[in-house]
């Protein structure tokens, strides 16, 4: 027996301690006896499953009819989605196209009413303008620019709504050397946006000769040069089918003595022409700008002289003419105004290569100084008889561009 006295609440304590540990004791074997219970009725239902205890196949199909139907309304529900998103899209190109065709067609009904509203503000001349016309027109390929000049001034008077009558004015003042109507009419044009490109050649050309005959060319903004190349290598861009403005473009290089430049580009408007005077006119500034760029070492025979053709003739009378025997190169120019047109004669006769020669008496009949009759021997300057025995640069260019 131990000598520690009794508590009441120690034996209490113990009690608890003992039945403590028996209910633990009993829910360990209770777990243990559940778990192999549970294994136990787990492998009875797989084994009544697999010899047929519970198995129902009516019901097993129908569960298999339903997944069946279940996949293949999702199948469906897919395909019916892209054949709506396909639709959508065949729909969509179809306006799309419709939408497109109702605007081409607007566009063109637009255009064919635009087209009939300029056809009928389009002015015609009346029968007594159109034959002034076409008397100026022929008087300017004879070289007569001041009674072209005139005559187109008429024809302006009488019907002053006909289009490109101060296109006219202006290039045949401009070869007559009236400067002043040119740059009037000049501007005119201009303002009226009719053959625009040619008029500010003109006016980019007389500005070049007020500048030379001032002397003051070097106090200019901008050099009067220089704009009159611009402004005609702008003309032969906008206008690629044009070759008379190559005979400007070279004639203003000529005049700066950039001779080699020049041969190149009369040639390019010899490609560029169509087999007209254009052509013959050009060829034969071509012809002499490669002499004045490189002098002939030897004069051509006479006795060639009724087989050459009127370009031929004429370099040959040019080459003598260097050579210092103007009386053979007054033979071969007679044959060569015997071939030319007489409008295309009295322009090469007032070609800046003839300058130094204007005063030989052996050819004085070639050059004919009535300033009516032929082109002025110099751009126009505000004087209204030219001089043939100016040295301006410029000397006598052709007509850039043929009649509106």
């Amino acid at each position: 027996m131990s000598d520690q006295p009794f508590h009441p609440e120690n034996r209490e304590n113990q009690d608890a301690d003992s039945l403590s540990g028996e209910e633990g004791e009993g829910r360990i074997g209770t777990s243990s006896g559940v778990d192999s219970g549970g294994g136990e009725e787990r492998r009875r239902r797989r084994h009544s499953s697999r010899s047929g205890d519970g198995y129902d196949p009516a019901k097993e199909r129908r569960k298999g009819r339903h997944r069946s139907k279940s996949r293949n309304s999702e199948t469906n529900h897919r395909i019916t989605q892209r054949i709506m998103i396909v639709a959508c899209c065949a729909l969509a190109l179809v306006g799309i196209f419709l939408v497109g065709f109702l605007f081409g067609q607007k566009a063109a009904r637009n255009e064919a009413s635009s087209h009939k509203a300029v056809l009928q503000e389009t002015v015609f001349p009346l029968p007594e303008n159109d034959a002034l016309l076409d008397k100026g027109f022929h008087e300017m390929g004879d070289g007569d620019y001041r009674h072209a000049m005139m005559d187109f001034q008429k024809v302006k008077d009488n019907q002053p709504a006909l289009t490109g009558t101060d296109y006219l004015i202006a290039v045949s003042a401009f070869k007559a050397g009236e400067s002043i109507i040119a740059e009037d009419a000049a501007n005119q044009a201009i303002s009226k946006n009719e053959t625009a490109d040619g008029a500010r050649v003109i006016i980019a050309l007389i500005n070049l000769t007020k500048a030379k005959d001032s002397q003051a060319e070097d106090d200019q903004f901008a050099d009067p040069r220089t704009t009159a190349e611009t402004e005609i290598h702008h003309l032969a861009a906008a206008h690629p089918e044009n070759a008379g403005v190559y005979v400007l473009w070279g004639d203003l290089l000529r005049s700066n003595g950039t001779f080699r430049s020049a041969v190149d580009i009369f040639h390019k408007g010899v490609l560029r022409a169509l087999p007209d005077d254009s052509r013959e006119l050009l060829s034969a500034k071509e012809q002499l700008a490669r002499l004045q760029n490189e002098s002939a070492k030897t004069a051509p025979s006479l006795s060639a002289l009724t087989s050459m053709s009127a370009e031929q003739a004429l370099v040959a009378a040019f080459s003598c003419l260097q050579l210092h025997r103007s009386d053979d190169a007054a033979v071969f120019l007679q044959r060569a105004r015997d071939l030319y047109a007489p409008g295309i004669f009295l322009e090469l006769m007032a070609d800046q290569a003839f300058n130094d020669y204007h005063t030989d008496p052996a050819l004085k009949g070639f050059f004919n100084t009535d300033s009516e009759t032929s082109p002025p021997d110099e751009f126009p300057s505000k004087s209204a008889t030219p001089d043939p025995t100016s040295t301006n640069p410029l000397s006598n260019a052709s007509n850039p561009l043929s009649a509106p």
